[in-house]
């Protein structure tokens, strides 16, 4: 019978799901454009991750970096604190210990009275008897006190002599004349003067007190004569 009949055989062609029909040579060139979408969708991706991970290995070194810079300012301002609170200890532990003080006369204690001067110029009277020292500013062989320290410093001395005579000494800081205690001859018997400064000394000032030229001081077993001094507060 004439008719269209079934044969059971087919023309190599493939069916899709959809229903098209495609052979052997266009079914490969869709899977090779599959897989090239895919590997390029694959490619992005990796690039994607890769470049989300740089950035983050970035921000993450950056963060570090200020932690890091956030540290070492920390850390010098740690430090220059120390240095200043070091500095300040030992400012203060110099102060308490520090301690300058010295009362002397001018007559040494096994001496004899007598007069010191007239002498044809101005010299530096030497108070040999000394009641205090502390610190070993002051020199009883020269005269002499030296200042240990910069600071502010108290002076004060006392003279004593013979009414019949001219009495006249300075106070001096370096070679420059401060203050004078003097008196001149009255009826009494004896006079006495006296006069004080405060100074302010750099470290390595001498401080003395001068007889003037012409003039006398009479030294006693009583100590009328003494010079004196101390630190008030370094500087």
């Amino acid at each position: 019978m004439a008719g269209s009949e079934n044969t059971g055989q087919h023309d190599g062609r493939k069916q899709l799901c959809c229903g098209i029909k495609m052979g052997p040579t266009g079914f490969l060139k869709l899977m090779v454009a599959v897989l090239a979408v895919l590997c390029i969708t694959l490619v992005a991706i990796l690039v994607a991750l890769h470049v989300s991970r740089q950035l983050s290995t970035e921000s993450q070194f950056e963060k570090l970096k200020n932690e890091l810079k956030s540290i070492m300012s920390n850390q010098n301002d740690t430090m220059a604190e120390l240095d200043t609170m070091k500095r300040q200890n030992e400012t203060a532990k110099d102060q308490t210990q520090l301690k300058v003080a010295f009362s002397a006369t001018l007559k040494a204690f096994d001496a004899p009275w007598g007069a010191v001067g007239p002498l044809p110029q101005d010299t530096v009277m030497v108070y040999k008897g000394v009641f205090l020292n502390l610190g070993g500013a002051y020199n009883h062989s020269t005269g002499i006190f030296t200042a240990p320290v910069n600071g502010v410093y108290s002076f004060n001395f006392h003279i004593y002599g013979y009414s019949s005579i001219n009495m006249g000494v300075s106070l001096f800081k370096n070679e420059q004349r401060i203050s004078t205690a003097y008196d001149h001859p009255s009826s009494d018997s004896t006079d006495t003067a006296s006069n004080s400064a405060l100074l302010s000394l750099n470290k390595g000032d001498e401080v003395t007190i001068r007889l003037w030229a012409d003039h006398q001081v009479l030294m006693s077993s009583n100590n009328h004569n003494t010079f004196n001094g101390f630190l008030v507060f370094p500087l």
